[in-house]
């Protein structure tokens, strides 16, 4: 029994540097290996902020993107609004050229029609109707003129 005894504390003896050397080895793995934890850890945090600014970014691009599709169809509609102006400032234009030009024909029918009244109540001053002339220039309006005129004259025809 003594030599089992012997046996095992010179074995003890033999190995207790073997497993403090492995000890320290296995101490330094672990510290290795809790490094490395540490540092797929820091890996992975880092990947996850890279991935919130990914989805960040992609989120801002989908937002301008939107943004600029609702510029578009508001230039787009801006676009026909100036073409619709533009449509009816033509056709006022037209409309105005028109009455530009019944107004330089009514104002040439005017001063016609002011030649041949002048005309009329010369033919009537040398014709000495002053009764007519008084006539007219004694009436309200035109119309009364030319219906008084009219029936006068129908007055001394017969």
């Amino acid at each position: 029994m003594h030599k089992q005894t012997f046996f095992f504390a010179m074995s003890f003896f033999f190995l207790l540097p073997i497993y403090g050397q492995e000890s320290q080895e296995l101490e330094n793995l672990s510290r290795q290996i809790q490094g490395t934890k540490g540092e797929l850890a820091r890996l992975r945090n880092e990947i996850k902020l890279y991935e919130n600014r990914i989805e960040q970014s992609r989120k801002q691009e989908r937002d301008a993107l939107s943004a600029v599709y609702d510029l578009e169809e508001a230039i787009s509609l801006k676009s026909r609004f100036i073409k619709a102006l533009d449509q009816e400032v033509k056709e006022l234009s037209r409309a105005i050229d028109d009455a530009q030009t019944l107004i330089i024909q009514g104002e040439a029918d005017i001063a016609n029609l002011k030649a041949k009244l002048a005309d009329r109540f010369i033919h009537i001053y040398m014709q000495e109707r002053a009764s007519l002339l008084e006539l007219v220039f004694t009436s309200e309006s035109w119309s009364q003129a030319t219906y008084w005129a009219k029936n006068l004259l129908t007055i001394i025809e017969d």
